[in-house]
């Protein structure tokens, strides 16, 4: 049986309205996020992918980005729940798919 997500969709929500506060408090559009307890933090997201490149991107009116490798896709279907998936090629530079979201 699944244990994802870990909180209530209201914890998750009150956690990125406190980010997206302290984003305004410091004049800030968008950060950028890629300490796996902070991806986890934000979107519940437990996995054993965090040894590769993986950036989530927080905005402040849109759905979060979270950028990983495409195999992961499965993965972030079952796991995330508020938040887009971007998954790069493993031949690709993920650097240049963070770019290009």
């Amino acid at each position: 049986m699944s244990q994802f997500p870990f909180f209530t969709k209201d914890e998750y929500v009150a956690r990125l309205r406190a980010v997206r506060k302290s984003m305004i408090d410091q004049n800030l559009t968008a950060c950028l996020v890629s300490v796996p307890e902070n991806i986890y933090y934000l979107t519940g997201l437990n996995y054993w992918g965090f040894f590769a490149y993986h950036m989530l991107i927080v905005t402040l009116e849109n759905e979060m980005i979270l950028i990983a490798r495409a195999m992961e896709q499965v993965t972030m279907d079952f796991q995330l729940t508020n938040t887009c998936f971007v998954g790069y090629g493993d031949l690709n530079d993920p650097s240049q798919s963070t770019l290009d979201v």
